[in-house]
């Protein structure tokens, strides 16, 4: 996003399928066919929402707008299936378990680990790397996409050379600005 001179491409459709890896483990995006440009600090709103279901941002299914922040949040929801071995969605499961994010989302904040580390992984994993990695997503996922990252803060959490603070910091100003202005919708 960050690295084009004018205006961002975003990909709408960030997803496992979607995400190659190299013979050296690096990661590379494909299948720009739903790709956008979009002008620098501009707004985009599509009437036609594309994309898969399970993986894009609350603001682009409810009202058409697409910003770079919309392949945060896709990104934030790989994330989790990474964490959890679980499907962005799932018909299967329980209800209140269907939608990924929707389950996650308290227990990221919470940094339920047991909960949400797969089962399979049998206790094989860096804590470390896993609050980690727990933390970007939970910043990923955010409703209000003001409130996330830019992908490359995420890659620099995910490589250990930005802290969590820094960015978590950033946000707070935002975070009580946002949670006074829904107290104040509350008490009306």
């Amino acid at each position: 996003h960050e690295e084009c001179i004018v205006g961002c491409i975003v990909h709408r459709d960030m997803r496992p399928n979607n995400i190659l890896i190299t013979h050296d483990y690096e990661p590379l995006v494909g299948d720009f066919g739903l790709a956008r440009w979009q002008p620098d600090g501009e707004l985009g709103v599509d009437t036609r929402v594309i994309g898969t279901f399970g993986y894009l941002a609350p603001e682009y299914t409810q009202s058409g707008q697409i910003t770079e922040k919309a392949d945060v949040y896709s990104f934030g929801v790989v994330l989790i299936e990474l964490i959890t071995g679980r499907k962005a969605m799932d018909i299967y499961r329980p209800k209140g378990q269907q939608c990924l994010t929707e389950w996650a989302r308290s227990l990221l904040e919470e940094y339920a680990v047991e909960v949400l580390i797969d089962p399979r992984l049998e206790k094989r994993y860096s804590e470390t790397q896993v609050i980690c990695m727990i933390h970007t997503a939970s910043l990923c996922i955010r409703r209000d996409p003001h409130l996330r990252p830019r992908m490359s803060q995420v890659l620099r959490l995910l490589e250990g050379d930005m802290a969590i603070s820094e960015v978590s910091d950033r946000f707070s100003g935002r975070l009580s600005i946002e949670r006074d202005r829904r107290s104040a919708l509350k008490m009306k």
